[in-house]
């Protein structure tokens, strides 16, 4: 059982597309964000934080665990965070 056919089968096909695609997009805007916050800073830190949570967010929790799934929503957070202070010149 994938966690794609799990949504897709828990929510319905229109709510369960509907919020894989949110998750997609989210991935897509934090890779845009990533790159853009590497060029400005030269830190390497935003496309580090992009490998663990652009993964956990297409892949779900792999192992049914919920816990994980929760740190990867809590560092998205982060990542938005670091994102938009390295952007802004706040080292």
């Amino acid at each position: 059982e994938t966690e794609w056919g799990r949504i897709l089968m828990e929510a319905g096909v229109i709510l369960g597309l509907g919020y894989i695609l949110y998750r997609v997009s989210l991935s897509i805007s934090l890779f845009t964000n990533s790159l853009r916050a590497l060029f400005a800073s030269s830190n390497p830190t935003p496309m580090v934080s992009f490998a663990f949570v652009a993964v956990n967010l297409m892949i779900g929790p792999t192992t049914g665990n919920g816990m994980t799934y929760s740190f990867t929503w809590l560092f998205l957070g982060v990542a938005l965070a670091i994102n938009k202070n390295l952007m802004e010149g706040n080292e």
